[in-house]
């Protein structure tokens, strides 16, 4: 018995079916009780939960997060079938069940499933971004931050980075020193 739930746009509810279908055509046995909704944001693709929470909540074993910013079907389709993978018994980790299937995916069909990939998504998706490269860096709206340190440079959405006492709350992830304003 299937209890597939969704509270997605009819565009990526029509995806998301297509995939359990081709799935379930190849044997992959991926769970019948999922939960599919949207997230949003720029950090993160996709997500897959499970649990008592999910349970209760959902009603469904899995709950499942598909970016609503990810323009290209194709890149839906791969991220869609990746979580569908975490749904395999064993598939929680990048490794074990899940890394079978997507060897198995990608040997069988058109779909390019990856552990981290670089989507392009809408503009919309950045809106919330507070932390830019150093290419990305604009004085009108942004601090300049360098680590003291390595010298290593960010930039961040102007007024965003400050603790109480006026300093930055950002450390550098090569030499763990608090970053300094420029």
């Amino acid at each position: 018995m299937q209890n597939y739930k969704f509270n997605l746009n009819q565009r990526l509810e029509e995806i998301v079916k297509d995939c359990i279908e081709q799935l379930l055509v190849l044997g992959v046995p991926i769970s019948k009780s999922i939960y599919f909704s949207t997230n949003g944001g720029f950090s993160y693709y996709g997500r897959t939960h499970y649990g008592a929470k999910v349970k209760s909540k959902y009603g469904c074993d899995f709950f499942v997060t598909i970016n609503r910013f990810i323009e290209q079907e194709k890149d839906i389709e791969n991220t869609v079938v990746h979580e569908l993978l975490h749904t395999v018994k064993g598939g929680m980790c990048h490794s074990g069940a899940w890394k079978k299937w997507k060897l198995f995916i990608n040997q069988n069909t058109d779909l390019k499933i990856t552990i981290l990939s670089k989507v392009k998504l809408a503009k919309e998706a950045y809106k919330n971004k507070k932390v830019f490269e150093f290419k990305e860096y604009n004085p009108t709206t942004m601090d300049l931050l360098e680590c003291p340190e390595c010298k290593a440079k960010l930039c961040v959405k102007k007024g965003t980075c400050q603790t109480k006492d006026g300093k930055c709350k950002y450390l550098c992830s090569k030499c763990k020193k608090r970053f300094e304003y420029v």
